[in-house]
Formats: C-alpha cells, structure tokens, sequence
C-alpha cells in the first residue's frame, strides 16, 4: 500500500482508505449550542519520542492539465479508488473533483462540485459505503464551514449545507471512522484562533456539539484516527513554530499539548499506516525540505 500525506491540514490516505478504524468515537447528541467546555481533562495516553522515517517514494508525475493555488485534498475510497478536490486555480476559486482507479497512473477529467467555491484548502475524506464527504471554507468574507457529499464517487453532488454557526480562517480537517461518523477539527474565526472540534452521526445533516481543544494556532490543524484515538497536530500560537501532538477518546476531552522536537513555518499534515502514526510537515530552515516523522509504540 502507499501512503500520502498533504501539507495544509489537508487530507491524507493509503491504498485503501486508511483513516477507517474498528470502531465509532461518539456518542454525543446534536444540539444547537455553539462551544462546549469539557468538565474534566482526559488522562494523556504514552506517546514515543517520534523517529525520522525512512521511507522511499516513486512514480513522481504531473496531473496533466490540472492547477491549484492552493494544497489540494486526497482520500481513498474503499475500493482503492484516490479522489481529489482541489481549488481551481482561476478568480473564481471553484472546488473541482477529479479520480484514479489505478493507484494514481492515470486521472479522470475533472468535475466542477457544482455552484461552490473556496478560498482555502477543502477537507477530504470517504466512509465505508463509498460516499465522498467535503468540508470547506466559504468563499467570502464570512469564512463559513460548508459541507457537501457525493455518493457516486464525485458524478453529482448534493446541496452544500452550513455547519451551523462555525466559521475558520485556514483550511480544516476531516476524517471518518469505520460506522461513518464524521470528525472535523478546525481554527475558530476569531483572534483567539482556538482549535474546536465537531462530528457527525448522520453524513453532515446534523453536527454535534462543539468542543474547544484547548489549544490555539494561525495554521490549519491536521486530525487522523489510530486504535479508536483522535490524534490532532499543529502548530503552537506562541511564536516558536513547536510542533505539537494532543489526542482524544471521545473528542470532548483532549489530553495536553506535548511538543515533538520539531518545528515548522507551515501547517503539518498526519497519516496512519501499520498501526503506526506519520507526521509531515516542511522544516523551519531555510531549506523548506519535506520532512517525515512517526511513532508506533502504544498509540
């Protein structure tokens, strides 16, 4: 299988649809309220000092025909099928879709997702039954969240719905679990620019609370699922460009920020493969060089 990791807070898979896992974290009803407070913090799980990967990668090739001004999105269906959603790389900021059935050798022309735009990157992700679910920034001075899905592998898509109240100025993220319910982290609208995080139960008609994380950034968060844990990455609002690592069993309680030793200009991006969790993310030097770093022991 392959792993692939974009930067930007964007989405990320392997071979097969790797951010699936056995079971659904949530359990929380939908209301209408806007930021929750969890009571009480989780107890923080036993996360190894992360180690430089040593990876190799191939089949370099251009996406004949395609541009974007921003980092595109990429998820793997079930049935190993990669999609794509990326802005267009034109004034009117128009979200296209495009597809490879053959591990990314040959892509498909691309569809226009009808009728949305964004300015930012969009989020990415597939559930076990195939549907393509997308999250995204609107194109406007508001900066609201907007969902919208395609169930046929990006033909048509339905009517884009608005996250109830939620807006961001960077990219989110988006990942599912194996029961479809959909987990969505992102950077609040505003100056604190704290980090909040929601779910869906029922393929975006309805969003669950929403819950701080307690932590802040300027730059787009990155959200994976290893073993039934949320893991969330990003970049500290302190100056220092620390990378840091903060994790949830419930998406309500999030443990403390712990630093992994690396910094970056840029938002980093995760991976889970092999039971082993992948961070991604540009060096703060003046190489700007494509770094890589995992841990695997109980996470």
């Amino acid at each position: 299988s392959i792993l692939v990791g974009l930067l930007g807070g964007a989405i990320l898979a392997t071979g097969g649809s790797m951010l699936i896992l056995k079971h659904s974290l949530l359990k929380t009803t939908t209301t209408k309220n806007s930021i929750h407070q969890p009571t009480k913090q989780a107890s923080k799980p036993t996360l190894t000092t992360p180690l430089t990967a040593s990876m190799n990668w191939t089949n370099f090739q251009r996406i004949v025909g395609q541009a974007s001004k921003t980092t595109p999105a990429l998820a793997a269906s079930p049935d190993g099928t990669l999609h794509m959603v990326f802005v267009a790389n034109n004034v009117d900021n128009g979200l296209l879709s495009i597809s490879s059935a053959d591990n990314g050798t040959t892509w498909n022309n691309y569809l226009p997702i009808p009728e949305q735009a964004s300015k930012t990157t969009p989020a990415l992700a597939a559930t076990p039954n195939g549907t393509l679910h997308v999250v995204f920034v609107s194109n406007n001075v508001d900066n609201n969240l907007l969902y919208i899905s395609s169930a046929d592998n990006g033909t048509t898509w339905g009517n884009y719905q608005s996250i109830p109240r939620q807006a961001s100025k960077t990219a989110p993220s988006l990942t599912a679990s194996s029961s479809g319910t959909l987990h969505l982290a992102f950077t609040a609208n505003n100056e604190g620019s704290g980090i909040l995080y929601t779910s869906s139960m029922d393929n975006g008609v309805t969003w669950n609370n929403v819950y701080s994380t307690g932590q802040s950034s300027l730059l787009a968060p990155a959200l994976a699922i290893l073993n039934t844990t949320l893991y969330l990455a990003f970049v500290a609002n302190d100056g220092s460009h620390q990378l840091c690592i903060i994790s949830s069993q419930d998406g309500i309680n999030w443990t403390p920020k712990q630093e992994i030793g690396q910094s970056s200009p840029f938002a980093p991006t995760l991976a889970v493969l092999n039971n082993t969790l992948y961070l991604a993310f540009v060096a703060n030097d003046n190489s700007d060089q494509l770094c890589i770093i995992s841990s695997s022991a109980n996470v």
